[in-house]
Parts: C-alpha cells; sequence; structure tokens
C-alpha cells in the first residue's frame, strides 16, 4: 500500500474511534497495541500489518470494507476489479490474499 492509503485507513480509524467516543488508550488496549502506535496510525505516520488492522476492526466493531472504503474507492478509479485481478502486481494480489485469509480466520467476512 502506498502512503495515501495508510493515511486514509487511519483518518477512517479516527473518525470510527471518535464517533464511538474512544480514546486512543481504549481502543489501543482493545487491539493489544500500544496508544503511541495508534496515534501514529491515526496520523498516517505508521505502516502496519494486516494482523493489526484486523485486530483494530475488532477493537472498533466496524466492518472491514468501512475502513477500507476509500482504499477500495482509490483501486476501484484506478481499474482494480475481480476482471483485472489475475493482472495485478503480485504484492497487490498477495496482500488481497494474506486479507481475505486472515478475516476468515478472524470471522469478519460475512
Amino acid at each position: 500500500m502506498d502512503k495515501a492509503c495508510y493515511d486514509a485507513i487511519g483518518r477512517r480509524i479516527r473518525y470510527v474511534r471518535y464517533g464511538k467516543k474512544l480514546t486512543q488508550e481504549q481502543v489501543a488496549e482493545r487491539a493489544e497495541i500500544s496508544a503511541n502506535y495508534l496515534s501514529r496510525i491515526e496520523n498516517g505516520t505508521a505502516r502496519f500489518s494486516l494482523d493489526v488492522l484486523i485486530q483494530l476492526i475488532n477493537a472498533l466493531d466496524v466492518s472491514a470494507d468501512y475502513l477500507l472504503l476509500d482504499v477500495i474507492k482509490k483501486k476501484e478509479r484506478e481499474g482494480m476489479d475481480i476482471q483485472n485481478y489475475g493482472k495485478m502486481p503480485e504484492a497487490q494480489i498477495e496482500f488481497i490474499n494474506q486479507f481475505i485469509g486472515l478475516a476468515g480466520q478472524y470471522h469478519i467476512l460475512k
């Protein structure tokens, strides 16, 4: 993912947290990460793994598609759809496959 994607996800995490009237400390504890790390994620200055993203999804009780909405819309504008899956760079395919696998493990795909 590029920096703009991390920025967009971080902004949406902050928006959801504010909407639920949760502190960074509360969300960080639920997600089993430090509050400092969550702050950096929200500000777009920290990279995070799929595991951390899923921990945040569960901590905020929000859907993955909602947090990834800006990223998905950006990729759609760039022509990412199921018909182009095989034409994607290997790194993007691997990211999608890892996310689907982890999402299945954490039961966040419905």
